[in-house]
């Protein structure tokens, strides 16, 4: 956490430093895993999680760490905020209705996914239309996963891959260093437009090698990098619409099921 915390901090000095606002860039990395809370923004109290004593100890002991890399916030020319208090609970909810805020594809997509790959084994996958939405939503405000903006000044609802290519570059060396800090196993490539995704690219010249693997077991959107025992789904950016919700989620939890099936030991075998 603290690595991480050094990273931003020299990341958003040379960002403001080379013209950019400081209340658009975005705080991000593992999520914030102490008590909940709610925050009045525009006119909504919004839940929130404060920071707690112990994201290290859950993230070193967490099987399999998942990260999510995503492009960038929709901050509606607005302010960015700290994607490490998000909770996807709905605004104005009592905490016991454990509600989703299903306004946003992103919201429901991330916890749906997240439920599914927590709980998939070589010999279990969570259905779609098994998912229990209240226990996917405790378990978004439980499980120590991360997110990573690979750009880190707040857009708005689009994000072209030249925009976010030439951004990730330009602060490549700030990225690489938070990516690889955090030593994630299944890294959750959101870059997937027109064929191609920028993410995973990147991924390839900063730091590690995946792989299609033919012994996938027709995972075609998984790759494998068995110098770090870390693996890579290419998939939408999850506020993608074109898509439903049962589609991106067997995109991801369907596709890392059967590279289980391959590689029936990956679990066992992470640190």
């Amino acid at each position: 956490m603290k690595i991480n915390q050094d990273i931003l901090n020299a990341w958003q000095k040379d960002f403001t430093d080379n013209g950019g606002e400081d209340c658009h860039f975005s705080n991000d990395g593992i999520m914030f895993r102490g008590e909940l809370y709610t925050e009045e923004i525009e006119g909504q109290l919004q839940w929130k999680h404060k920071i707690g004593n112990n994201e290290n100890e859950l993230w070193e002991n967490a099987k399999p760490r998942i990260l999510y890399l995503t492009k960038d916030q929709n901050a509606k020319n607005g302010s960015a905020w700290d994607d490490r208090a998000t909770s996807f609970r709905q605004p104005d909810s009592k905490k016991e209705d454990n509600k989703i805020w299903g306004k946003y594809r992103f919201h429901q997509n991330l916890v749906n996914t997240l439920y599914g790959l927590v709980n998939t084994t070589p010999d279990k996958f969570v259905e779609f239309e098994d998912i229990d939405q209240e226990e996917a939503l405790k378990l978004s405000d439980s499980y120590p996963f991360a997110r990573i903006n690979c750009k880190k000044e707040a857009g708005g609802s689009n994000c072209s891959n030249d925009i976010l290519t030439n951004d990730m570059e330009n602060h490549s060396s700030y990225l690489e260093k938070q990516i690889l800090n955090l030593e994630a196993d299944i890294l959750i490539c959101c870059g997937h437009q027109n064929d191609e995704n920028v993410i995973l690219d990147f991924l390839n010249n900063h730091g590690y090698d995946f792989k299609w693997d033919e012994g996938d077991k027709g995972a075609d959107d998984i790759y494998y990098d068995s110098a770090k025992n870390a693996i890579a789904i290419d998939v939408f950016h999850p506020s993608y619409y074109s898509k439903s919700e049962k589609f991106y989620y067997e995109d991801i939890v369907k596709t890392y099921y059967n590279f289980l099936k391959g590689h029936p030991k990956f679990i066992e075998s992470l640190r």
